[in-house]
């Protein structure tokens, strides 16, 4: 029957649609029911992980946590991203604290990294405003999962070169990221002209463009609009929401600007 609802609130729930099955994802590490609602999840492909966004203070237990790690959660406030893993039963906080919906957390379907958007309020990081950050994981012996030293990172912040080195600050938001299977490649939307250093937008009056990373040697692509278009097949909206395959190598896109050589921009989105 129905699973009990005690906290008023949304709960995040995973389905076997095969088996009928289903199990709460939105329970602390001791699978206490959150307090306050959960949004946004993500399944792994193994249906094993499941990524959300719970309240800080909605779990009274998480796994790795210390006390004054714990301590430090309760008095945040705002809203922090879990992992819930059903191989060891624990739920976890992955990243840092995020600004509840809009995080959309992504997990890569072989559970090797985790995207999602927060909003940076630091200039010394870069672009203060929505930014598409990565956590990498690091899979252990007994099924769980550590985040990698320097995760989480913002992957739009600042400007990249050519080697993938950072720069100058970027200047205008991202999001809307997507991840291959292995996590390596992330691709997301952003407004930042400036975002490679290299490579000057070809639509600097443009809307948004599409980009490509490789989180393993940080080089960045820009994958919409080409190189070379000309000013009059730039669209006003740009290129947006792309969604990648599980090698990373094929991506689609949304644009209203002339992506094929030869063609003018559009008055209404194509998908590529």
């Amino acid at each position: 029957g129905p699973l009990p609802d005690n906290n008023g609130g949304s709960d995040i729930f995973l389905l076997d649609t095969q088996g009928g099955d289903v199990v709460r994802i939105s329970v602390d590490t001791n699978e206490f029911e959150m307090q306050g609602g959960s949004i946004e999840p993500s399944v792994a492909a193994n249906g094993q992980q499941v990524v959300f966004v719970a309240p800080a203070s909605a779990a009274k237990t998480l796994w790795g946590e210390s006390k004054a790690m714990r301590e430090r959660r309760m008095k945040a406030g705002g809203f922090v991203m879990l992992m819930r893993n059903l191989i060891t039963g624990t739920t976890q906080a992955i990243g840092g604290i995020v600004g509840g919906a809009g995080t959309n957390p992504v997990i890569a379907p072989g559970s090797g990294s985790i995207a999602y958007t927060a909003f940076n309020t630091d200039p010394a990081q870069g672009y203060v405003g929505p930014n598409v950050y990565v956590s990498q994981l690091e899979p252990q012996p007994d099924g769980g999962f550590l985040e990698k030293p320097g995760s989480p990172f913002c992957v739009t912040c600042k400007a990249i070169d050519a080697g993938g080195t950072e720069g100058e600050t970027a200047q205008g938001d991202s999001g809307s990221h997507v991840l291959s299977a292995d996590g390596q490649f992330v691709a997301f939307e952003t407004r930042a002209k400036n975002l490679l250093s290299a490579s000057p937008s070809p639509c600097p009056g443009g809307g948004s463009e599409v980009m490509l990373r490789n989180l393993l040697t940080g080089v960045t692509q820009r994958m919409s609009p080409p190189a070379g278009m000309a000013a009059g097949a730039c669209g006003s909206v740009g290129s947006s929401k792309p969604s990648i395959d599980y090698s990373g190598r094929k991506i689609a896109f949304e644009s209203d600007s002339g992506v094929i050589p030869g063609n003018a921009s559009q008055p209404f989105s194509n998908v590529f």
